[in-house]
């Protein structure tokens, strides 16, 4: 058994299956940090923290999860039996906005069938606001 951080529930084929190259223009590092081990009998469970960085086209994304994973010893070898990838949900660093550039992003975008967004401008600050319905020209 095996349940991702987006609460998919795979057994091991679908899980083996789910795991593709990344596309190309992606590029990208998962480091372990902070784990932990117990083991008892033929049982083991490992917890550990995985720090995930990707390149998607020169922009660098990063994403933190939390795993466990419990191991059985059956017929003398160690296998994984079930697993569990939480994440951790962080507030990005505070960027900077140039109030220069506000005027290339004033708009009307569709964001999904039916559902538009608007970019407008007051003052010196930008704002968003969602509409859902026909999209107005």
């Amino acid at each position: 058994m095996f349940f991702d951080e987006r609460g998919e529930s795979m057994n091991k084929k679908e899980l083996v299956t789910s795991i593709v190259a990344l596309p190309q223009g992606y590029s990208g590092t998962i480091k372990v940090a902070n784990a932990k081990s117990h083991i008892q009998s033929d049982v083991a469970i490992l917890s550990y923290d995985l720090n995930e960085t990707e390149i998607v086209y020169g922009q660098k994304e990063s994403a933190r999860y939390h795993e466990t994973d419990t191991w059985m010893r059956r017929n003398g070898q160690w296998q994984i039996v079930a697993g569990q990838v939480l994440r951790y949900y962080e507030d990005p660093a505070p960027g900077e906005a140039d109030p220069r550039a506000f005027a290339d992003y004033l708009g009307t975008y569709e964001a999904a069938r039916q559902k538009t967004m608007t970019v407008s401008k007051e003052g010196e600050s930008c704002s968003c606001s969602v509409a859902i319905g026909r999209r107005q020209s």
